[in-house]
């Protein structure tokens, strides 16, 4: 998921370079302003993805449930198996 986003966002400043940047004539303008322009986008990649890690670090544990009743199918399940080798009562 990573990896997607940086490509995404470097796709982006490709993009952005030859739609807003290449018409222009001037080569050391062009040359600072696509730096500018890959420089913000992988910074914003960066800062996303550095967000998304500090969510996922500080997120909160899950609390048990105080009022959850456990499964009884598990205990029926021993008392059936307990019988079958004690053998059948009441038959």
């Amino acid at each position: 998921m990573r990896l997607k986003m940086e490509i995404i966002w470097i796709l982006l400043g490709v993009v952005t370079y030859f739609c807003l940047v290449q018409p222009t004539n001037e080569l050391y303008s062009s040359f600072l302003a696509s730096f500018w322009v890959l420089l913000s986008t992988t910074g914003v990649g960066i800062f996303l993805w550095f967000f998304g890690e500090l969510l996922r670090w500080f997120q909160p544990f899950p609390v048990p449930n105080p009022d959850h009743q456990p499964n009884q199918n598990h205990l029926l399940h021993r008392d059936l198996v307990m019988e079958g080798l004690h053998g059948s009562k009441g038959l």
